[in-house]
């Protein structure tokens, strides 16, 4: 655990406990420790409380940023990176989106309002990890499991719901545990009560998993997909995408698996939907519809066709086409334009507005004339010269 080698880290922790409390690494670094990868992310639990900490590590010489008093968090600003450090919670009282906690010094209370044992593992400066509810074992059988009574976990936080199936795709195996597929169908109206940006949080780190298959098939059998998507999933072309992303060594995309699981016929109203609910930002709504709304890319085109598209709308909208075009079975091998996609270079238009109106044309008319010209240029594989073009305007 090389992060407990890091200076900042390693004097925080020793403050902390001159202080009288204790410094422990939470979460999801322990998880993926635990499985070999690299967390990316580190998030600590304290015994002190939110003040306690914030002068300890004031005194020590860090900054600290109130940026979830109310929660009992406080980011330290490290030499090695920022940490969000959280004093332990026991829950009062839950409505399915917020908790009423008060701070205790208990780890054991604190592992038991956590979601799924994988997610309460803790480890100290010294490298002992303490598992309270079989994480470990959980983590070796790829097993998602929620800590206790699975619907009092979902009752106390519906998007637990959606964090069990992005955690399944992302860490499980099948078979999934039942009494969690079970309570997930059974509390799924709390759904509806989440924010747009929970939702949006989960569902693309669950679209962008490895491999979600058998994480959206459940979903589809527990009807969560309609209150996620307002649609049925269809899951026939994700097989084909996922091999077109893996033979071509490209990254999942989200926006391309969203539209590869919905039927043609509703890409457009489910899009709508989408870009609403999970109050998706400009770009990325704008992206999407983008995408839902292009023709699909087909073996019969040629260069020049692709070479346009990639010239409109740039690298990685036309690679999310091909993606997408080749998961509904309409590309056979699409090396060749990755391979474009990576080294094409989009020419320059060679005719400027000045050009035209020094032929005397202005307004609309010099307008329609430079989109005619453009047409011109890229249907001859953008090889006429500005002298040839302008003089097809006389």
């Amino acid at each position: 655990m090389k992060w407990w080698h890091e200076s900042g880290l390693s004097s925080l922790a020793a403050a902390v406990e001159a202080a009288g409390g204790e410094l422990r690494i939470v979460g999801g670094a322990v998880r993926d420790h635990v499985m070999g990868r690299n967390a990316k992310e580190l998030d600590a639990a304290t015994t002190l409380t939110p003040d306690a900490m914030s002068k300890v590590a004031d005194e020590a010489g860090y900054k600290v940023i109130p940026t979830g008093i109310e929660h009992g968090t406080v980011t330290v600003v490290l030499p090695e990176r920022t940490l969000e450090v959280t004093t332990l919670r026991r829950d009062t009282a839950c409505d399915g989106r917020h908790a009423d906690v008060e701070y205790t010094t208990d780890w054991e209370q604190d592992a038991a309002r956590r979601d799924f044992t994988i997610n309460a593992l803790y480890v100290d400066r010294r490298g002992t990890i303490y598992d309270y509810h079989g994480g470990k074992n959980d983590i070796a059988t790829g097993t998602v499991r929620f800590i206790g009574d699975a619907e009092q976990r979902i009752e106390e936080d519906g998007l637990r719901i959606l964090r069990f199936y992005r955690f399944l795709a992302t860490h499980g195996k099948e078979p999934a545990d039942a009494n969690a597929l079970v309570a997930c169908k059974l509390k799924r109206g709390m759904i509806a009560a989440l924010s747009g940006e929970r939702i949006a949080q989960e569902m693309r780190k669950l679209l962008a998993a490895a491999d979600p298959r058998y994480s959206l098939e459940q979903m589809q059998k527990a009807e969560i997909d309609q209150l996620v998507l307002h649609a049925p999933l269809q899951l026939v072309s994700l097989s084909l995408l996922m091999a077109c992303e893996t033979r071509e060594h490209l990254a999942p995309e989200w926006t391309v698996r969203l539209l590869a699981i919905t039927d043609v016929t509703r890409a457009d109203a489910v899009v709508s939907y989408v870009c609403e609910r999970w109050k998706l930002s400009n770009k990325e709504g704008e992206a999407l519809r983008m995408l839902a709304k292009s023709p699909m890319l087909i073996d019969e085109d040629v260069a020049l066709t692709h070479q346009k598209y990639l010239r409109k709308y740039g690298r990685p909208a036309y690679l999310r086409l091909l993606m997408l075009s080749a998961g509904n079975g309409l590309l056979g091998n699409i090396h060749e334009w990755v391979k474009l996609a990576n080294t094409w270079e989009a020419p320059q238009f060679p005719v400027a507005s000045k050009d035209v109106m020094a032929l005397g044309l202005e307004g609309k008319v010099l307008g329609d004339a430079l989109k005619a010209l453009e047409v011109q240029w890229e249907d001859s594989g953008y090889s006429l010269s500005k002298e040839t073009l302008l003089k097809t305007l006389g």
